[in-house]
C-alpha cells in the first residue's frame, strides 16, 4: 500500500469528488447544454450510488492520505491537504449552497388572509394561482411559489400539490394522492429547465411540468392534474373578496432568493417566437396547442378549433380563461386549463403542439 499511496489517494479523491460534481452539473441550471440533455436516467443512477461512492472514496482518501503524509515532504503534504480541502469544500457547497432543496424550501407554516385584505397599490397586479374545490377557494401568489416551488395543502378537504417552476414559468396543481396515500415530495433539481420532485415513499422522480414519473419504481405513472386559474390578485379580490390567499412565511421573506417581484417578468416581447417567449398553452382531449401572448395584446377574444373541438379564449383584465363552445354558445361549465409559460418549456413537454 505504501508503494501505491498516491494512486490510492487520487482514486479516493476522484470517487469522492467527480460523482458529486457531475450530479450537481446535471441537476442544476449551470451549463445550458447539460440541462437540455435528456439525462434523467444518468442523474438518477448517480444519485442512487452517491453515498456508496462517497464512502468508498473517503476510505481510500483517508488510507492513501495517511501514507502520503508519512512519506512525503512538505510539497507533497501541501498538495494532499489542498486536494482534501477541495473534496470537503465541494461536499459542503453541494449540501448547502448548490442544493435545490436547501435553496428553495417549502413554507414552515401555511397561513392565509382574504384577498380583499391584501390589496394595495404594490400588490394588486401580482398574479395568483387560484384553486376551487367543493366551494372552497384558495390562492397561491406566483412570486411566493416561485421561491417555494411546491406547497402541499388542502382545498375543500381535498389534498392538493401546488407547484411552480421559475425556469419555465410553469404553474401546475396536482393531486398528491398516489395509491390511496397522500404523498410528500421534495425538490431534487431540474432537467430540461423544469423542476423535478422526488416522492418520499419510493424515491421516484417526477417532472413538474407534466406530473409524469420519469425515474424510479413508479416510472410511467402520472399525477392527476387539478384545475386552477392564474389571474391577478386584484381580479380575485373583485370576484371573490373572501377567497383565502397564502401569505408570506416570515422565515423566508428576507431570504436572498425570495422572489418578491418575480411575476413582473413576462419574458421576451419581440414579435418573433423565441425560447423565452410567453405562450398560453391548452390541451383539449389530449391535443396541445399554444398561443403567443402578443396576440392577446391586440385581441381580447379568440375562437379556435383544436382537434375538432371549438374553443374560445378570453383575455380579461385579470387573466386568461378558456372554454369549450357548443353550437356557437360558450359552455362555462366546460372550462379548459390555460397554462402561461415559456415557449421552450411548452414545446419540449408537448412536442406535437401547434402554435398560433
Amino acid at each position: 500500500m505504501h508503494r501505491y499511496r498516491w494512486l490510492i489517494f487520487l482514486v479516493g479523491f476522484l470517487l469522492a469528488l467527480v460523482p458529486t460534481v457531475l450530479l450537481t452539473l446535471l441537476l442544476m441550471p449551470i451549463i445550458r447544454s447539460w440541462q437540455e440533455m435528456d439525462s434523467v436516467s444518468t442523474s438518477y443512477a448517480l444519485y442512487q450510488w452517491r453515498w456508496p461512492l462517497l464512502i468508498l472514496g473517503g476510505i481510500l482518501l483517508a488510507a492513501g492520505g495517511m501514507y502520503v503524509w508519512r512519506a512525503s515532504k512538505w510539497p507533497g503534504k501541501t498538495l494532499m491537504a489542498l486536494l482534501t480541502l477541495i473534496v470537503i469544500g465541494a461536499q459542503f457547497m453541494v449540501a448547502t449552497k448548490m442544493s435545490a432543496e436547501i435553496m428553495f424550501q417549502e413554507p414552515s407554516a401555511i397561513a392565509f388572509k382574504s384577498a380583499e385584505s391584501l390589496i394595495d397599490k404594490d400588490s394588486e397586479n401580482n398574479e395568483v394561482m387560484v384553486v376551487t374545490i367543493n366551494g372552497d377557494t384558495k390562492a397561491y401568489p406566483v412570486n411566493m411559489m416561485g421561491y417555494h416551488h411546491k406547497v402541499l395543502d388542502y382545498v375543500g378537504g381535498t389534498p392538493v400539490l401546488v407547484t411552480y417552476c421559475t425556469m419555465c414559468h410553469t404553474a401546475r396543481v396536482f393531486s398528491p394522492v398516489i395509491e390511496g396515500v397522500v404523498e410528500h415530495f421534495r425538490l431534487v433539481g431540474a432537467n430540461n429547465y423544469n423542476a423535478m420532485i422526488e416522492d418520499a415513499t419510493t424515491g421516484s422522480w417526477w417532472y413538474q411540468a407534466t406530473g409524469e414519473c420519469v425515474a424510479g419504481p413508479r416510472k410511467g405513472q402520472m399525477l392527476k392534474e387539478i384545475a386552477y386559474t392564474q389571474m391577478t390578485l386584484a381580479g380575485l379580490a373583485t370576484r371573490q373578496p373572501n377567497a383565502r390567499v397564502l401569505i408570506d412565511d416570515p422565515k423566508f421573506v428576507d431570504h436572498p432568493a425570495y422572489m418578491k417581484s418575480y411575476d413582473k417578468n413576462k419574458g421576451d416581447t419581440a414579435s418573433a417566437i423565441s425560447r423565452r417567449s410567453m405562450v398560453y398553452g391548452v390541451v383539449v382531449n389530449g391535443y396541445p396547442k399554444a398561443y403567443r401572448a402578443q396576440i392577446f395584446e391586440r385581441e381580447q377574444c379568440m375562437r379556435d378549433t383544436v382537434h375538432s373541438v371549438a374553443i374560445v379564449l378570453v383575455k380579461n383584465p385579470y387573466g386568461m380563461v378558456a372554454y369549450e363552445e357548443l353550437a356557437g354558445t360558450v359552455d362555462t361549465s366546460r372550462a379548459i386549463n390555460v397554462h402561461q409559460e415559456y415557449w421552450h418549456s411548452w414545446k419540449h413537454f408537448h412536442p406535437s403542439t401547434q402554435l398560433q
